[in-house]
């Protein structure tokens, strides 16, 4: 598909050249698209297989009680997104609009201060949870007197983590506005990988769950970093630091 941009005068030539990208930013090719999808169906679909395999035997080697504290652990991750209250979403719509429009100046200022206020909504909701930690284990969940100890711990390294896991929607949507998919996918099928490899390694030298979630926080960590530096590098002067006006912080969180 060719999209042609026919003017009938020098005048209007510059006029829209001001407000239109060239055909390459109008549309993507069905190949983009194509091979977008296949990065993401592979980013479903690897983790699983190796889920399937090694679930079972985490099972095994922790017993159902233990295994039943992690994956508390792993659904308190999922439900903490609540956190990101649409921002991360809201990211990606603006980051892909700036790269259609070619406003590239915008987009170092609206990723830091998304990544900001993600990191800012991730502290808040660490302390909460660590508030909670104890209500959570002696009286919400039904957890044996014998884990109560290494839930807690387990519990509290999760809410040290919370800015990294709700940050990682800002920073990934930032690649998603720039459809680098590739890029997200490299990062995400490793560290989703590692989530249930990882157990299973431990599980070699010990069986406590505090070791076992201390692992999965620092993978945690670490594909948040790795998605920061693709971040970083990037952007236009992405390297410094700058805050959006308040118009599009207001924006943010409207459409979030």
């Amino acid at each position: 598909m060719t999209t042609n941009f026919s003017q009938s005068s020098p005048d209007r030539e510059n006029q829209t050249n001001q407000t239109s990208p060239p055909s390459d930013q109008v549309h993507f090719s069905s190949k983009l698209l194509a091979r977008n999808t296949i990065y993401n169906i592979m980013g479903r679909a690897l983790p699983m297989i190796v889920a399937f395999f090694t679930i079972p035997q985490v099972i095994k080697g922790l017993g159902v009680e233990s295994f039943g504290v992690l994956s508390l652990v792993w659904v308190v991750i999922g439900y903490f997104g609540i956190f990101d209250l649409g921002i991360g979403r809201a990211t990606v719509k603006y980051v892909a609009e700036a790269v259609f429009h070619k406003e590239f100046d915008q987009l170092s200022s609206l990723f830091w201060t998304s990544l900001l206020l993600l990191v800012g909504f991730g502290l808040i909701g660490g302390a909460l949870l660590s508030l909670f930690v104890p209500l959570l284990v002696n009286h919400i969940f039904n957890i044996p007197e014998s884990l109560k100890h290494q839930s807690e711990i387990s519990f509290f390294i999760l809410a040290a983590t919370m800015p990294f896991i709700i940050g990682s929607s800002g920073v990934r949507g930032t690649l998603e506005g720039q459809h680098r998919f590739d890029l997200i996918n490299i990062i995400k099928i490793p560290a989703s990988i590692i989530t249930f490899v990882s157990p299973l390694i431990v599980l070699l030298f010990t069986d406590n769950l505090i070791y076992i979630v201390a692992v999965l926080a620092c993978n945690r960590v670490l594909s948040f970093s790795i998605y920061l530096i693709f971040c970083v590098r990037l952007l236009p002067h992405g390297k410094k630091p700058k805050l959006s006006e308040k118009t599009m912080i207001k924006k943010l969180f409207q459409f979030g």
